[in-house]
């Protein structure tokens, strides 16, 4: 039997073999993830992979990885991404999104929205403060303000671009938009995920470089 982390959406039973240690645990820790990643995109079963692939991170299945393990997705799993990518309300597994693209060869295309005078403004002051940070972020890549990326997203760097979902813009300020800015940047420049510790400790680093110019000296 395995525990997750986190709460799993629906109860799984594995019947091949897995290979255990002396105490009785699982060796590969990664392993049992894979396996229910797998399932599901040999799944057929619409209205359950619906809810898989839009899990939230309260959930196990919000933070399957889809992508890279050499299956090939059956056709209902690539249909309900397809769908749930038309419905910008929705927050899709970033992975999945990943394998939908590769499958179908379909271009990652959300909805541009133009920018008001003082949107475009607020976009100026935010590439000034991040180059003023040391993030040369205007001209590195294209940007592109779309009308969303589904629940909770406000940012994605993927094909080379940044997209920004206008609900960045709305927040008011330039601070959430000058943030969200790198972050993106650095996932294209670096190739990092969120939550990694080569992207914390470059925070971190850089956190402290910006101290030390305030300061007029180094540590």
């Amino acid at each position: 039997m395995q525990e997750f982390d986190k709460p799993c959406l629906f109860t799984y039973n594995d019947l091949a073999s897995l290979e255990l240690t002396e105490d009785r645990t699982v060796k590969n820790q990664w392993e049992p993830a894979y396996r229910v990643a797998r399932g599901w995109l040999q799944a057929s079963d619409e209205l359950m992979l619906r809810e898989v692939i839009t899990a939230g991170d309260s959930h196990m299945e919000g933070g399957l990885d889809f992508h890279g393990w050499g299956v090939a997705p059956s056709q209902a799993f690539l249909k309900v991404v397809g769908d749930c990518l038309s419905d910008r309300l929705l927050r899709v597994n970033k992975t999945a999104m990943k394998v939908w693209h590769e499958a179908t060869q379909k271009p990652f295309s959300p909805r541009e929205i133009p920018l008001t005078r003082v949107q475009q403004m607020s976009v100026e002051r935010a590439l000034d403060f991040c180059q003023k940070l040391g993030f040369q972020i205007r001209g590195a890549y294209p940007i592109k303000f779309v009308e969303s990326l589904g629940e909770g997203g406000l940012g994605l760097a993927k094909d080379e671009t940044i997209f920004i979902a206008e609900a960045v813009l709305n927040m008011g300020g330039t601070k959430q938009l000058a943030s969200t800015l790198i972050e993106e940047y650095i996932h294209l420049r670096h190739g990092w995920k969120d939550m990694t510790r080569e992207l914390q400790n470059f925070l971190f680093d850089k956190l402290v470089s910006v101290g030390e110019e305030l300061v007029g000296e180094p540590l």
